[in-house]
C-alpha cells in the first residue's frame, strides 16, 4: 500500500503541474503523508517516501505560496536526509533536494541562514557522489544556482567567483 500511495502522490503532483487544479496538489500531499504514515520507521524506503512528500509540499508552496508548506517541506527533507545512506546518488539527491527547499524558504522569508545552509548541503551532495558520476552535473548546477542567488542578494564578488568555479 505505501508504494501505491507514493506513486499516486507523484502522479497527482505531476498532474497539478500540468493542470493547476488545486485539489490535485492537496491530494498529492495527503497521499504522500499517508505513504509515510504507512511506512515503518526502519523501512529503507522511508527516506524516499519522505522526500516525495517534501517535494509535493514544495510544489504546493511554489504555486500557492503557503508558508507552512515550505517550513514543513524543510523539516521533512531534513528527516529524509538524516535517515538515508551516508554516500551515493540517493544521498546526494536527498541533500540536493534539501538544498533547493532551503533556497525556496530563503526566497520566501529572506533569512540568510537558510541560503547559507542551502549552499552547505549542496556541497555535501557533491561530496557524497563520485567525481565521474553522470548525475554530478545536476548537483553542480544546483550549487551554482544557489551561489548565484547569494551573489544577487549580497553582491559579494566572492560568491560570483564561487558560482563560476564550482
Amino acid at each position: 500500500l505505501p508504494a501505491r500511495l507514493v506513486n499516486l502522490s507523484v502522479a497527482l503532483r505531476v498532474r497539478f503541474q500540468r493542470t493547476a487544479e488545486e485539489t490535485d496538489i492537496d491530494d498529492a500531499v495527503q497521499a504522500g503523508r499517508d505513504s509515510v504514515m504507512a511506512t515503518a520507521g526502519d523501512d529503507p524506503r522511508r527516506p524516499d517516501r519522505l522526500s516525495s512528500l517534501a517535494a509535493a509540499l514544495q510544489v504546493r508552496f511554489q504555486q500557492l505560496g503557503r508558508q507552512a508548506d515550505i517550513e514543513e517541506a524543510v523539516q521533512i527533507a531534513r528527516e529524509a536526509t538524516a535517515l538515508g545512506r551516508a554516500r551515493g546518488e540517493d544521498r546526494a539527491t536527498r541533500l540536493s533536494a534539501l538544498g533547493l527547499v532551503l533556497r525556496d524558504q530563503f526566497r520566501s522569508a529572506g533569512t540568510m541562514a537558510d541560503l547559507d545552509e542551502s549552499i552547505h548541503v549542496h556541497r555535501q551532495a557533491l561530496r557524497a557522489i563520485e567525481a565521474d558520476h553522470p548525475a554530478r552535473a545536476i548537483f553542480l548546477l544546483n550549487l551554482g544556482g544557489v551561489l548565484r542567488t547569494r551573489y544577487e542578494t549580497t553582491r559579494r564578488p566572492s560568491d560570483a567567483i564561487q558560482a563560476r568555479s564550482e
